[in-house]
């Protein structure tokens, strides 16, 4: 390892260093907890369909409380993946727009993510809906690995499970309103009840940002990265008898926002920071979200019968300046509609016995089409000089099953397959000529774990992950089709909770073969842009987790990862051999340390400062462009007293200048390397008002 990458992880390194060894128990097997006021807070996830411990289950998962969610601040999916080891995301472009990199294996533009979010039991149909913003949570749950035999075709390198709060019988109403630099203001609204008790449950919220902007605009004298959205979700849940629970939920969000404010650069100057957004051209968009779903759980004998239909539909336009200079030479546009429809129906065993299960079958149908249009300065007029538009029909059949079972006393054994099918079509609709082509693929799971002791579990998994291949845009310029991705995973983990459970410790090592990694290319002077393959390439890891009570109301947490990814072969040639794998950072790690005290008259004040950094990270497949480590320091400060909260804040308090994208042209077909701007330093405060 580099000297500047152990010096950078000292700290972290320091902190993991100082949890003790864990005692020794007598029995096999959980422990009832302890009533202390010591210990952490206990944390159940339902990752494998069920609800369970934590600590219970054999996968690296990174689970977050609504109350660890509220005192982070978390507002998105970004700001999770901030706090989990081996994981980042990038947003750039336009809202819609992002780049998910988990343990080597990365998103592409226009390709699909590289983990499977689940939001209340849907998975997400579309990546532009990534995004959205977060809140009235109860649990976050981020798994690693492949997961594709629960979660299906794109838990290639794992699985964000997001659960928000379910409405009860008692009323309760949340206010939340915000103010922030750059005129950022914010309203969030959130109301339960029952309107008939045990029997008809409602929650809604609703939501509100308008953000007037940070970055500037040097030629227009503007703001370049302003927004306004509102958002809505709603939620009933009906009871007609105690064997059947019917959950409805829907959900929009309308965002107006700032969009493609690249920065031009000379060449091969990724950390140059001191130029400015300088394009003659205000880039603009807009996204609409729209998601319904039914889920019904009917509870009979031996486990539960579990039906879950949704329906999602992403419309998502922007208009941008193509060559980010002050002159005017050329602009784009991109206009992306898609539909979704899915059925989901499986069976889940009652967890009585030693063998647990669930088996059930997914489809999903999937409309998309996009238009990408290139404009030309000719004779001082822009005029169409390209237009590229598509549709596509996707559907995908899966069936899938998994069992648990316990083997001997302390030591459980899984095994998992699913089958995916995946037929694309798609059509140009300027010629209609037609592409069809499926990809199929098993994806089948095997672990082992051993408890140690009641505070201790070992475990070691293998599993296969599967990404579906597709079409590139009918230009001309890229090959028709993509090939599907597939990944062969090993992992080792230790789960372990120390001194009275005041102290959680959980260790994993990887190694993952990744064949036909999927990579973004773009020609500016057509506007096509287009996905290629990698051949092969190896990610290996280890990740540290860390959670410890020091004191009554002082806690600490500390992650590291550290991921040497490589690509074996690129083409056949020897091109790139060796090379780091675009977007993953070879290290990074996150400390956070809160306390919370009593203040007279029973309120309180809590204080937390988290630090997160991230090693250098290469853009492209040559290595040659790459950006150095990034650190941050965030700062929060909450006064509670009876229904009320006051938060201030402080994100990126040494205001660090990084790229979050970087594009070289001799990738992108550009005359000059494009930057995107990272956020600068937020100055906020917060009141949230319940009862």
């Amino acid at each position: 390892m580099k000297k500047n990458c152990a010096r950078g992880l000292l700290p972290a390194l320091a902190i993991l260093a100082l949890a003790p060894p864990a005692t020794a128990q007598g029995a096999m097997g959980r422990e009832p907890r302890s009533a202390t006021a010591f210990e952490l807070e206990e944390i159940v996830v339902t990752a494998r369909k069920r609800v369970e411990r934590l600590q219970d289950v054999p996968d690296s998962i990174t689970a977050l409380s609504a109350s660890a969610l509220e005192e982070r601040g978390v507002e998105g999916i970004g700001d999770v993946l901030d706090f989990v080891p081996g994981l980042s995301m990038a947003q750039g472009q336009n809202p819609g727009t992002v780049t998910i990199s988990a343990r080597g294996i990365s998103q592409v533009r226009n390709g699909e993510a590289p983990v499977a979010i689940v939001i209340d039991g849907v998975q997400l149909s579309s990546p532009n809906q990534i995004t959205q913003e977060l809140y009235d949570l109860e649990r976050v749950e981020v798994l690693k690995g492949p997961q594709g035999a629960l979660y299906g075709r794109n838990a290639i390198a794992g699985a964000i499970n997001i659960v928000t709060r379910e409405p009860g019988n008692d009323p309760e109403f949340t206010a939340r309103a915000e103010l922030a630099n750059g005129g950022d203001r914010k309203l969030r609204l959130a109301g339960s009840g029952a309107l008939v008790e045990d029997k008809v449950l409602v929650r809604a919220s609703l939501g509100w940002r308008n953000f007037d902007g940070l970055i500037r605009n040097r030629t227009l004298d503007r703001k370049a990265d302003f927004q306004e959205e509102w958002t809505g979700r709603a939620r009933v849940i009906v009871k007609p008898t105690d064997d059947v629970s019917i959950d409805l939920r829907g959900s929009f969000s309308n965002l107006e926002a700032g969009a493609a404010y690249y920065v031009a650069l000379p060449d091969g100057m990724p950390n140059n920071t001191s130029i400015p957004v300088l394009a003659d051209v205000l880039g603009d968009g807009f996204r609409r979200l729209r998601d319904v779903s039914a889920k019904l759980d009917y509870e009979v004998g031996g486990g539960t019968i579990t039906a879950v239909t949704a329906y999602s539909s992403t419309h998502e336009f922007f208009h941008e300046d193509l060559d980010w200079l002050p002159q005017s030479i050329l602009e784009a546009s991109q206009d992306l509609r898609v539909e979704a429809v899915s059925q989901e129906l499986r069976f889940t065993s009652d967890a009585t016995g030693p063998l647990r299960y669930v088996v059930g079958a997914y489809w999903l149908d999937t409309d998309r089409e996009v238009r990408t249009e290139v404009f030309a300065n000719v004779g001082g007029s822009m005029l169409s000089v390209a237009d590229t538009p598509e549709a596509n029909r996707n559907r995908a059949l899966a069936g899938f099953g998994q069992l648990n079972y316990d083997i001997a006393e302390g030591t459980e054994l899984t095994l998992a397959m699913r089958y995916d099918t995946d037929r694309r079509r798609q059509t140009d609709p300027r010629t209609g000529i037609t592409r069809q082509k499926s990809f199929d693929a098993w994806q089948p799971k095997a672990s082992i774990s051993y408890r140690l002791d009641a505070d201790m579990m070992a475990y070691a998994t293998w599993a296969k992950g599967f990404r579906s291949g597709g079409f590139n845009a009918p230009s001309g310029v890229f090959a028709p089709v993509f090939r599907a991705e597939d990944a062969n995973s090993y992992e080792l983990g230790l789960k372990s909770e120390m001194l009275d459970r005041r102290v959680v410790l959980n260790l994993s090592a990887y190694s993952t073969k990744y064949d036909n990694q999927q990579t973004f290319l773009l020609d500016a002077t057509t506007g096509a842009q287009g996905i290629v393959n990698i051949a092969r390439a190896t990610a290996r890891g280890l990740e540290a987790e860390l959670t410890a009570r020091l004191a009554r109301g002082l806690d600490a947490n500390a992650s590291v990862s550290l991921i040497d990814s490589g690509i074996d072969d690129f083409d056949g040639t020897g091109l790139y051999k060796g090379n780091q794998v675009p977007y993953v950072n070879g290290w990074s790690y996150a400390l956070g340390l809160s306390y919370t005290t009593d203040l007279p008259g029973g309120s309180s004040l809590t204080s937390r400062v988290d630090y997160t950094a991230n090693g250098d990270l290469s853009f492209h497949v040559d290595n040659d462009d790459k950006r150095s480590p990034v650190h941050l320091v965030d700062l929060r400060l909450s006064w509670e007293t009876g229904p009320l909260t006051l938060t201030g804040y402080v994100k990126n308090l040494f205001d660090e200048r990084y790229s979050v994208e970087f594009f070289a042209r001799e990738f992108i077909g550009t005359a000059q390397d494009i930057r995107w701007p990272n956020e600068p330093r937020r100055l906020g405060l917060e009141a949230v008002w319940r009862f």
